[in-house]
């Protein structure tokens, strides 16, 4: 493959490709893929932007797709005790900043900000590892309640619907609570 840019900056690889060579590397792309499939954590996401400026029509396609590997595995798709850890408790840290953000003042209807879509994002990535690890779990079913909440709070936050977005963080706050008071024995 003929790379016009190539640059490497620690794990960093980025390529330029021409037009008649997307579809083959898209091929070797997806074998690559398939071979992380086990991988501890796996999450992608894909962007489409699309707008019309001065007549003419610019559009950006991407995917990021995040893996991680090297931990212990204890079967199937559960992650290890000590990232199943380090999942919830960046979960809980990003989980408590929404009460607190929206009760200061700090997002208002007039400066919904990138960092809480952001926050939001990231809490979605956290969610799909959790998600993992909870497959056959008692609390599977409050964990799906749960995520379709956070769908709709990411759509809030990317669509800056203020008022959506305060009653939707709310609920996920009271859906976390009543699912710990059900399943966590103190």
């Amino acid at each position: 493959m003929s790379k016009e840019e190539k640059s490497r900056e620690g794990f960093e690889e980025r390529e330029r490709i021409k037009r008649e060579e997307l579809e083959s590397f898209l091929k070797s792309m997806a074998d690559e893929i398939k071979r992380k499939a086990n991988a501890d954590f796996f999450d992608v996401e894909i962007e489409y932007k699309k707008k019309r400026k001065h007549g003419r029509e610019k559009a950006k396609f991407e995917i990021e797709i995040k893996w991680e590997s090297g931990g212990s595995v204890q079967s199937g798709s559960e992650k290890s005790e000590s990232e199943f850890s380090r999942v919830k408790k960046e979960m809980k840290v990003i989980q408590k900043s929404f009460i607190p953000m929206f009760e200061s003042g700090e997002i208002t209807e007039e400066n919904m900000s990138n960092e809480f879509a952001e926050k939001v994002n990231r809490l979605v990535e956290l969610n799909s590892a959790f998600a993992a690890y909870s497959k056959g779990k008692a609390w599977e079913n409050e964990l799906d309640l749960f995520t379709e909440k956070l769908l709709e709070l990411k759509s809030a936050a990317e669509e800056k619907d203020f008022e959506k977005a305060k009653a939707l963080a709310y609920e996920i706050n009271s859906l976390k609570k009543a699912c710990h008071r059900k399943y966590i024995k103190d």
